[in-house]
C-alpha cells in the first residue's frame, strides 16, 4: 500500500510539474526517480516518453522508447510513436539502419504523414536502399500533380530500375509514363528504345522504337548500327 501511495503521489507531482507549471525538467526528474522504483510500470513509461518528446530529448526517447517498444509490442502503438524513435535513431544514434526501418514503420502505419515518408524516402537513397526509394517515389507520384516534377521523376525512376535494380521492365513502365506527358521529346523516346533492348523479349519494340528516331534523323549513325544489328539477330533484312 505504501510503493501504491508513493507512486501515485509522485505521478501527481510530475503531472502537476509538467501541466501546471510547465517544468519539464523537474517532471523529468519525478518520473525518473519513479522509474527506477517502477521498473516496468507501463504508465510511467508512457509518462516519461511523453515528457522526454517535449522536451525533444532525443537521446532519452531512444532509451525510453525502445523500453516502451519492449513492454508492449509494434502492434499496440502508432505511427507518429514510431516516426519519432526513427528520429531519436536518427539524431542521437546516427544508425540510419534502424532509423529507416522506423520510419518504414510509421510510414506503413500511416501513410498519409508526409515527414516520416519524407525521412524514409531520403534515407533509403542515403543508405543504397533503392528499392525502397522508387518504392517511395512512386508513392509520392501517386499525388503528384506537376507535371514537370512527375516527368523528373520518371526519368530519375527509370535511370534507377535501369542501373541500380537491372529491372528495364520497370524501366520501361517509367519511360512510358514519361512519354504520356511529353511525347515530343527524342531523348525520352531514345532512352524507351535502349530499354527495350536490354531484354530480348522486347527486341520488336526496341526496332519500332528505333525506326521512329531515324524518322526525325535518319542519320543518326549511333541508332542506324543499333537497327542494324537487331535486324540481324532477328534475321529482319527490310
Amino acid at each position: 500500500v505504501e510503493e501504491g501511495a508513493k507512486r501515485k503521489h509522485l505521478m501527481a507531482v510530475a503531472a502537476l510539474r509538467r501541466e501546471k507549471l510547465s517544468d519539464l525538467p523537474g517532471a523529468l526528474a519525478v518520473l525518473e526517480e519513479l522509474a527506477l522504483d517502477a521498473d516496468g510500470d507501463l504508465v510511467v513509461t508512457r509518462a516519461l516518453l511523453a515528457v522526454v518528446a517535449e522536451l525533444h530529448d532525443m537521446e532519452r526517447y531512444l532509451v525510453v522508447g525502445e523500453r516502451l517498444l519492449a513492454q508492449v509490442g509494434e502492434a499496440e502503438l502508432d505511427g507518429a510513436f514510431f516516426a519519432q524513435l526513427a528520429q531519436a535513431y536518427e539524431e542521437a544514434a546516427g544508425d540510419m539502419e534502424h532509423a529507416k526501418h522506423y520510419y518504414e514503420v510509421a510510414t506503413q502505419l500511416d501513410p498519409s504523414a508526409p515527414e516520416p515518408r519524407a525521412r524514409l524516402t531520403q534515407l533509403a537513397k542515403a543508405t543504397g536502399d533503392y528499392a525502397t526509394y522508387a518504392a517511395m517515389c512512386e508513392l509520392r507520384l501517386e499525388t503528384e500533380n506537376d507535371d514537370a516534377r512527375r516527368l523528373d521523376a520518371y526519368k530519375e525512376l527509370a535511370d534507377i530500375y535501369t542501373t541500380r535494380l537491372a529491372s528495364s521492365r520497370r524501366a520501361v513502365e517509367m519511360l512510358l509514363k514519361a512519354r504520356e506527358i511529353d511525347p515530343a521529346d527524342r531523348e525520352l523516346l531514345r532512352r524507351l528504345a535502349d530499354a527495350y533492348v536490354l531484354d530480348a523479349t522486347t527486341h520488336p519494340q526496341a526496332a519500332d522504337a528505333y525506326r521512329a528516331l531515324l524518322r526525325s534523323d535518319p542519320f543518326d549513325v549511333d541508332v542506324l548500327r543499333i537497327l542494324a544489328r537487331l535486324q540481324g539477330q532477328s534475321g529482319d533484312t527490310e
